[in-house]
């Protein structure tokens, strides 16, 4: 498997979450929110697909599990990796990306 890098921002792929987002979970009471820490760079370098997918998979999950509420997707630059959090109504993915931008 060949993993792309490139360079891409993360308000495209939050703005291609909310729109879909939308769609899923127009029959529920369910708002989506992100949180984009300081120290996290719009603009990162990575398989923009995969992330992508990766995203959307976890929401999916967490738009059928969230009955009602919020779901919240967080995303943190350290020095060593980029971490992603989507939580919200009892429900919590954490997923740890190692490597570089």
């Amino acid at each position: 498997m060949q993993v792309e890098q490139r360079d891409f921002s993360l308000d495209d792929i939050f703005s291609h979450l909310a729109v879909l987002d939308i769609l899923k979970s127009k029959d529920k009471d369910v708002q989506l929110l992100f949180n984009l820490h300081p120290n996290t760079p719009i603009y990162v370098r990575g398989d923009v697909l995969r992330i992508n997918q990766i995203l959307l998979n976890f929401l999916s999950n967490a738009i059928k599990f969230t009955i009602d509420g919020y779901i919240i997707i967080s995303i943190e630059e350290t020095a060593r990796s980029t971490h992603l959090t989507i939580q919200g109504g009892g429900y919590r993915y954490r997923h740890d990306a190692s490597g570089g931008r």
